[in-house]
């Protein structure tokens, strides 16, 4: 429950901070970036929630692999939940931002199942 809770709290600051900055559906793509980076190498994920390795190494690792590929602002964003110890929580935050974004623009997705196959327009 505590992740949860955490998670909404950093997804609403980040859209908070998106919507000002009017990089809403930028910052949403960056997050699923990395949560996708997460997903896929789990290398990644254990290396920057290792404790043993030092803050400073994990955050030129962080630096040097997606400098260029996202925004400062992302890359900041993640070197702060290294140094809080929450990196684990980026895939929830990604999702939670996914979904108080789409809530503030009034958008809300479901999934469709029929028997019949749906057209371009029913989709």
């Amino acid at each position: 429950m505590i992740e949860y809770t955490l998670s909404k709290r950093y997804a609403q600051a980040l859209l908070n901070t998106a919507i000002k900055d009017n990089s809403t559906e930028k910052t949403k793509q960056e997050l699923e970036f990395i949560a996708k980076i997460f997903q896929l190498s789990r290398d990644f994920h254990t290396l920057l929630s290792n404790p043993f390795v030092p803050f400073k190494a994990k955050k030129e690792f962080v630096d040097k692999i997606l400098s260029g590929k996202i925004s400062k602002d992302i890359i900041d964003f993640i070197n702060y939940l290294i140094e809080k110890r929450r990196i684990e929580l980026m895939p929830n935050i990604s999702k939670m931002y996914n979904i108080l974004s789409d809530n503030s623009l009034s958008i809300l997705r479901a999934r469709v199942k029929s028997i019949y196959p749906l057209d371009d327009k029913q989709k």
